[in-house]
């Protein structure tokens, strides 16, 4: 039997110690003005017409942080199996990844973490890639781990099936996160046997796999609680409800809220429930809700047991939300001078499209349609130190002001300046699972999406934050597209279905959407402090061969320019690089740490680490070093970051 609990210590790079000639120092380096908004688009090669009719969208994009040639460049993969190397250097060149004699499966519709050295873990996939229409290949029971320094894959890693097993049982859409302890979760998706002449998605025997398992590399792959068994999935709840694990749940590891932070250094694993949809098994009502586990009970994981949090998100009157691709958050995590959060900790999670709610095209008769047109909602709902009893579910501005925008399928970006960045969506859910044109056999209807054109923004850190809108984005973001924070402070913006009239067909309250409609091309946002005034340089680093938990590091930092006297160190953040699909990045979080500085032009921080991996998972994080500018406008402006590791 493994030990409840194993920390995995990672191997990093020599971050160069702060030692320098201060007496006579080279003249601080001046970061260009950058553009202000959007640049691009950029464009992955488009496929032979006719040789892929919905398959060539960007539907992941995982920024690369370990050291080597590929630091700093996104992994993309397209629904079609093609996997992509985009260099932010050189964005109109974006590089072939899969040109390396592999026979992979397809990495489409799978979950990804990065692992504590900077390898990915790409879980599961889809069985429909690569086989010809209407026809399946087995189901993916596949993972897989993808080393950036060498892009290769290591063999497959099976995950886990319940015995007795069904013919050719397998996953899609696992969501996965990093566990404090530096292993990777895995928990919920979809699965069915694989019957002959049977559809490809909803075949009979088909249901949502509420479960979960870890990751151990050191261990030889998954584990659960016993031979091809994963661990135990979501109880029913006192209302009645039947809580499961569907497709994409969101979920969090999140430390424990002051004063339980300092006991339990192991915190919790927070999910936010994905709805019900049609085609569910269960035999009671399944509703979208959050669940909480404590990760420090002894002899965990296999002691481990969620819990249905007594608060709901629900609707005005008090009706339970059923909300499909909503989008989530961990507000930043303000440190005080012990590595530990200074104030509650809290979830934010924001739109969707609620299921409960009438549909815009109640689905036509006959079989295999549905109407999609679930209408989104503009809330944003928070919970504050969701571990402690009698926390609570707010929204309507009580906390956070609603999205100017309903929306379903955004996307959210946490900023250095401690900004966060909510990207396209649609007002109203189209359902994109469509097996042939309107009206065919086995063929769906679908509603033409209404892209929300123009992202919102709003200040996490300020004491009465309000959303704020930025210019429109060139093409709509529906349904897989993607957004990440980029290591110049820059936010990539790519892939996701069109949502238009295709041409040929009759003007009808739906619409079929899907075929060659989707979006290739990139755009890249420029934020305000891109360009605000002269940005801090981050010069080095110390730490050997990482930054310990707990631990105190230096930064030297040289500020340039005329403000450079005045400028005032504003904080010192760690963010997780991206690895976003499905609008979700599982890992994301930003860290405010504590500091102390020198004076100068050039400048010597003393930081203190997070203190435990429930704050901040070991693994390798963006820092960056955001000053307050001197600005007129007061804008905050951050550095280029630097990739460091905890550990």
């Amino acid at each position: 039997m493994r030990p409840s609990t194993i920390v995995v210590l990672a191997v990093g790079t020599l971050l160069a110690s702060a030692c320098e000639n201060r007496s006579n120092p080279p003249p601080p380096v001046v970061t260009p003005p950058a553009p202000v908004g959007w640049t691009g688009p950029y464009f992955l090669p488009v496929h032979t017409p006719g040789a892929c009719t919905h398959c060539s969208e960007i539907a992941h994009a995982i920024l690369l942080a370990k050291p080597g040639p590929n630091q700093g460049k996104v992994l993309m993969l397209q629904t079609d199996g093609r996997r992509w190397l985009w260099d932010p250097a050189d964005p109109s060149m974006p590089m072939m990844e899969d040109g390396h004699g592999e026979n992979l499966e397809s990495l489409f519709c799978a979950g990804h973490s990065a692992d504590v050295d900077g390898n990915i873990l790409i879980v599961a996939g889809n069985r429909t890639v690569g086989f010809p229409p209407g026809t399946c290949g087995s189901q993916p029971t596949w993972s897989h781990l993808f080393d950036p320094t060498t892009l290769t894959y290591s063999p497959n890693y099976p995950l886990l099936v319940p015995a007795p097993t069904p013919p050719n049982l397998g996953y899609w859409y696992p969501s996965t996160v990093r566990l404090p302890d530096g292993r990777v979760l895995a928990a919920g998706g979809g699965s069915a046997p694989l019957i002959p002449g049977a559809p490809c998605f909803d075949p009979p025997g088909y249901y949502f796999v509420d479960g979960w398992q870890i990751f151990d590399a050191t261990f030889g792959g998954w584990f659960g609680s016993g031979p091809n068994q994963w661990f135990d999935g979501l109880p029913t709840g006192a209302n009645g409800y039947e809580y499961q694990f569907t497709y994409y749940p969101l979920l969090f590891t999140i430390p424990a809220s002051p004063p339980a932070a300092a006991a339990n250094p192991q915190g919790y694993l927070f999910a936010g429930v994905a709805p019900d949809f049609a085609g569910s098994t269960t035999s009671l009502l399944t509703r979208s809700g959050t669940a909480i586990m404590d990760l420090s009970v002894a002899g965990w994981p296999w002691t481990g047991q969620w819990s249905i949090h007594p608060s709901q998100i629900s609707q005005p009157g008090g009706e339970p939300r059923n909300l499909i691709y909503p989008s989530g958050v961990i507000r930043p995590l303000l440190l005080g001078e012990d590595g530990l959060p200074s104030g509650p900790v809290e979830v934010m999670i924001l739109g969707g499209a609620d299921y409960n709610l009438p549909r815009a095209n109640p689905p036509p008769p006959g079989p295999g349609q549905d109407g999609g047109g679930a209408p989104a909602v503009h809330e944003v709902w928070q919970i504050a130190a969701p571990e402690q009893p009698g926390s609570q579910w707010n929204s309507n501005g009580t906390r956070f002001p609603n999205l100017n925008f309903p929306r379903v399928y955004a996307n959210t970006v946490q900023m250095p300046d401690g900004q966060m960045m909510v990207i396209g969506g649609s007002t109203h859910d189209y359902f994109p699972n469509a097996g042939g044109a309107p009206g065919a056999p086995g063929g769906q209807f679908e509603r033409v999406a209404e892209p929300v054109m123009v992202p919102e923004f709003l200040d996490l850190l300020a004491p009465n934050p309000q959303w704020r809108l930025g210019a429109p984005h060139l093409s709509p973001r529906l349904y897989h597209s993607v957004a990440l924070l980029l290591p110049d402070g820059s936010i990539l913006v790519g892939g996701g279905y069109r949502g238009i009239q295709p041409p040929g067909l009759p003007t009808l309250p739906v619409h079929f959407t899907w075929a060659n409609h989707v979006q290739t091309d990139l755009e890249v946002w420029n934020p305000e402090y891109m360009s605000a005034g002269p940005r801090p340089t981050i010069e080095a680093v110390s730490g050997e061969p990482g930054i310990g938990f707990g631990t105190t590091f230096t930064i030297d930092v040289a500020l340039a320019g005329a403000n450079a006297p005045n400028a005032a160190i504003e904080s010192v953040v760690l963010i997780t690089p991206g690895s976003v699909t499905h609008h979700f990045s599982w890992d994301q979080r930003m860290v405010s740490m504590s500091f102390t500085a020198t004076a100068g032009s050039r400048r010597r921080l003393t930081v203190r680490a997070p203190a435990n991996g429930s704050v901040a998972p070991p693994g390798w994080y963006m820092l960056f070093v955001v000053t307050n500018g001197a600005t007129s406008s007061g804008t905050k402006i951050p550095s280029v970051a630097k990739f460091v590791q905890l550990r």
